[in-house]
């Protein structure tokens, strides 16, 4: 029994038979049990609060960080403009001097003995005037849109989220939280809201950030979709290699444009309109095949892996110099299946064909360099990678004839280590294992898409951060040919599947329903 006796010591206030037999007691009693319980909900209350509020607290910090990314990207490229017309202004004024003026003698003199009047030097300044005025011009209509000040309704928000997080805090009953957190994990159903016949041996399939544009990889070819609430429309095709694709990438930028690798090279597909798009930029022979190719979160960085090198380049399309290699990272012996880069971009992981997981940092001249060599309780071959969090990231494995398995690493005392308890066992089923990135929507329900042999699951995160399969999907359909992705708002599934009724391949598109 446990005594409310505040007089009492701390280690006098458990009672035993003997004590209740023998003491007067005045003052509350309560058995062991019920009180332990009642202390550990406490806890969990304080648990509780603590969770919420920093979940609470993200969910302001982000569009509050894509806003000002947003802001920030349209700055730099009004200015980035601005440099350009300075720049194409002096060069063509620098082309006028560099043009050797025409002098007729005979003309000079005609105008000597009428005394006509000297036209040209008005001809000239006239020129040189109009072309000032053109570029004067230009650069004015940039000025108005950098002097608005886009910053109020950020220093708004900013001033109001004592306010709105002490709203939120005093309107969340975290009994229920509790109870919630008791229930069974939570289930979710696909709704088929639309089939697009499509061709056979789509590889990739990517969403920008908006979730409004999806492009498709099938071989060489390039296809650009306008996706709208489930509705997909193919709006531009095109070749852009002679060989298969490898990696793509499309870019979130404000002038949109694709990254793709195959041939050995590395081609840049720019968006001129919705209709057209025209490669504009071809890197020279690389030593090998692209294997992967990841983009930091402002895209001015690329990182892609030949055989067992990670190659890192700037990324820079304001002034079309495109792509500048900068360095390489030679750690891993075995060419490399996968990287990942984590959302805070100073830790790297990459795995390899020989079972090597490696961690990359930065080093005071802020240079990526190898960290060391990440332990692994299985020994397992990674074929794909995704960092979660900063300290967090999972592995996708699975052999031919082994168990295919999700393993969880999370950073502690500065090293990753094996989460074992964590570990999410797939069904086994036997085929060849395939390569395809991860897709995780870190908004509002932190939904995982994976790609393993036939099957596509979708996993979520319980409560005390273990994962769970709250979907997996059958597709009849050669390895080479798997694509599937999450619109970035996590609202719709779309993959690619072949019918054997008909068949013929389609692009299915799914609204997820929580």
């Amino acid at each position: 029994m446990v005594s409310y006796d505040p007089s009492l010591k701390r280690n006098q206030r458990l009672l035993c038979q003997k004590c209740l037999d023998s003491l007067q007691v005045s003052t509350k009693v309560e058995g062991f049990n019920k009180t332990l319980s009642t202390i550990q909900e406490n806890h969990q209350n304080r648990v509780n609060s603590q969770q919420f509020l920093i979940e609470k607290s993200i969910q302001f910090i982000e569009p509050l960080q894509q806003e000002i990314q947003s802001i920030r990207d349209k700055f730099v490229n009004i200015l980035d403009t601005i440099i350009k017309f300075t720049a194409d202004w002096k060069m063509e004024l620098q082309q006028i001097s560099k043009k050797p003026m025409v002098l007729s003698f005979f003309a000079e003199l005609e105008s000597l003995v009428y005394r006509q009047q000297d036209n040209m030097q008005q001809v000239i300044f006239d020129q040189i005037n109009k072309l000032n005025q053109t570029y004067s011009k230009s650069i004015i209509n940039q000025l108005p849109i950098i002097k608005e000040d886009p910053f109020k309704e950020i220093e708004l928000k900013l001033n109001n989220s004592e306010k709105m997080l002490n709203n939120e805090f005093l309107q969340f009953d975290f009994n229920v939280q509790i109870k919630n957190n008791k229930k069974s994990p939570i289930s979710i159903n696909l709704k088929e809201i639309k089939r697009v016949e499509s061709e056979k041996g789509i590889s990739h399939i990517i969403f920008d950030k908006t979730g409004q544009m999806m492009i498709t990889i099938n071989e060489g070819k390039i296809g650009v979709w306008k996706f709208a609430s489930g509705n997909l429309e193919q709006q531009a095709s095109w070749v852009a290699h002679q060989s298969d694709i490898k990696c793509a990438i499309l870019s979130c930028n404000q002038n949109p444009y694709i990254l793709t690798a195959a041939d050995m090279t590395i081609k840049i597909s720019l968006r001129i309109n919705e209709m057209y798009w025209k490669s504009d930029f071809e890197s020279q022979k690389l030593d090998n095949h692209i294997g992967c190719m990841i983009i930091s979160r402002n895209e001015d960085y690329l990182f892609t892996s030949c055989e067992n090198v990670i190659s890192i380049w700037r990324l820079n399309y304001t002034q079309k110099k495109w792509l500048t290699f900068q360095y390489s990272l030679k750690q891993h012996k075995w060419a490399i299946n996968a990287m990942s880069i984590n959302k805070s971009e100073n830790k790297l992981v990459s795995c390899s064909k020989n079972k090597q997981l490696i961690i990359w940092g930065l080093n005071k001249n802020n240079q990526w360099e190898y960290k060391y060599d990440v332990k692994q309780s299985i020994l397992d071959i990674g074929n794909a990678l995704y960092f979660l969090k900063d300290s967090q990231f999972i592995l996708l494995s699975g052999e031919l004839d082994t168990q295919d398995n999700v393993y969880v690493y999370e950073e502690q005392n500065e090293q990753f280590q094996e989460v074992l308890k964590k570990t999410l066992k797939l069904p086994k089923i036997k085929g060849d294992s395939s390569i395809s990135p991860i897709v995780y929507i870190d908004q509002q329900q932190n939904i995982l898409l994976i790609s393993q042999k036939n099957d596509l699951y979708l996993i979520l995160e319980k409560s005390d951060g273990s994962f769970y399969i709250i979907k997996q999907i059958n597709r009849i359909i050669d390895i080479h040919q798997q694509s599937q992705s999450l619109a970035q708002d996590g609202k719709y599934l779309v993959y690619s599947k072949y019918d054997n009724r008909d068949n013929r391949n389609y692009l299915v598109v799914n609204e997820i329903q929580y």
